[in-house]
């Protein structure tokens, strides 16, 4: 009898505790405003810039978003009652997406803002080749509830902007090809179109693109059993040094501040491996000197430089498919052993002498395999790593 019991008493509060949260899990559900049947849209979705203007105001400004981070654009709309909302923003080419959620009546500048940044993994383009439509969806009902198309001449562009401490500078993203010229990367013997060297090669590419408008394929076969395959060079990362038009530079002088972060699309392939390497310009006394030397292109970064410099490698297995962010930190980087190519510096890792980078695609751990990837928006980031979702 006893057992009889205790065998009811279990199934019971077993009864008790399922129902409890169940009921749980309704309360929390319930913080949803669903529109009833007598809803409406009492004001349509606007956008409007920091002094008000509409985008189709000839005074609109969407410069704010452009030139800093602490300016926004908001979007405004209303309702004839209480109901959770959402602005989803689509961009046409860059198949970007951005999404604002909220409870309430009104939307406006203090709960819609938005600064040009990306929900998605894709970013929006910085300037007006791409067209966005901002849509208003109300909880309960299927279809967006106003709609509209945006004019903006210019979006926030990530290049030398600090979000959250985190400062970003844009070393590639392959959309303005072919691959931007000599300052950007470029084989080996300085050619820029898309190139086939022995039996691997580098090509253009958009149809699977993570960002952007186009990414850089890399593919071939480790004939020569010897792991490389293939690189492509950034022989003077121009972009990181304080010149007046560039009006960039690296600071860091912590190696584990200081991050190189790259989009790699895993093809399946098995030893696909990509290597990355930065080159120190170790003559260097001091930034200021740096930045001299590159304005005045006595000391350009090139192979002779190399020999006298420090590179710094760092080797990625690409065991997955599809695309993924990696971000290194620099100090995880070693020295590389060829003394003609970087090997000859002073082992010292200085984050701020940076003055070049190339990227290989390696047949690694297993030389002489067929290896294939993508590779897409390189960046450098002091403060910590690269978040899309800036």
């Amino acid at each position: 009898m006893k057992n009889n019991i205790s065998i009811f008493s279990i199934l019971f509060f077993t009864f008790l505790a399922t129902l409890y949260s169940c009921k749980r899990e309704g309360n929390m559900a319930s913080t949803q405003k669903f529109a009833s049947q007598n809803f409406s849209v009492t004001n349509a979705l606007d956008i409007k810039d920091k002094l008000g203007n509409s985008d189709t105001n000839l005074n609109f400004d969407a410069k704010n978003l452009y030139d800093t981070p602490f300016n926004t654009l908001y979007f405004s709309a209303a309702f004839n009652e209480e109901v959770s909302w959402t602005v989803r923003i689509d961009a046409k080419a860059s198949h970007a997406f951005k999404e604002i959620h909220g409870t309430g009546k009104n939307i406006d500048i203090t709960n819609a803002t938005w600064q040009g940044d990306a929900t998605s993994a894709q970013f929006f383009y910085s300037n007006s080749m791409d067209t966005c439509v901002a849509s208003l969806f109300v909880a309960g009902k299927e279809n967006a509830v106003s709609t509209r198309n945006l004019v903006i001449a210019k979006l926030k562009s990530l290049n030398n902007t600090t979000v959250n401490g985190v400062r970003y500078l844009i070393v590639e993203d392959f959309d303005f090809g072919p691959l931007m010229g000599p300052n950007n990367f470029t084989m080996t013997d300085g050619s820029i179109d898309n190139v086939e060297e022995g039996n691997a090669k580098f090509l253009l590419d958009s149809l699977n693109r993570i960002q952007g408008k186009r990414y850089l394929k890399l593919q071939g076969k480790d004939n020569n059993n010897n792991s490389w395959l293939i690189s492509v060079n950034h022989p003077t990362l121009v972009e990181m040094v304080n010149t007046a038009s560039t009006q960039f530079n690296i600071s860091s002088t912590n190696s584990d501040n200081f991050y190189v972060n790259i989009y790699i699309n895993g093809k399946g392939k098995s030893s696909s491996g990509i290597e990355l390497k930065m080159y120190e310009l170790d003559c260097a006394r001091s930034p200021q000197h740096l930045i001299d030397t590159i304005v005045s292109n006595s000391l350009v970064f090139n192979l002779e430089t190399q020999k006298v410099s420090d590179g710094f490698i760092y080797d990625i297995v690409i065991d997955w498919e599809g695309w993924k962010l990696v971000s290194i930190p620099y100090s995880a980087f070693h020295a590389t052993n060829d003394l003609n190519s970087g090997g000859n510096g002073n082992r010292i890792k200085e984050p701020w002498k940076i003055t070049g980078m190339a990227i290989s695609l390696l047949s690694y751990p297993m030389y002489g395999q067929e290896v294939a990837a993508d590779i897409d928006f390189i960046t450098v980031s002091e403060g910590g790593p690269f978040v899309p979702k800036y």
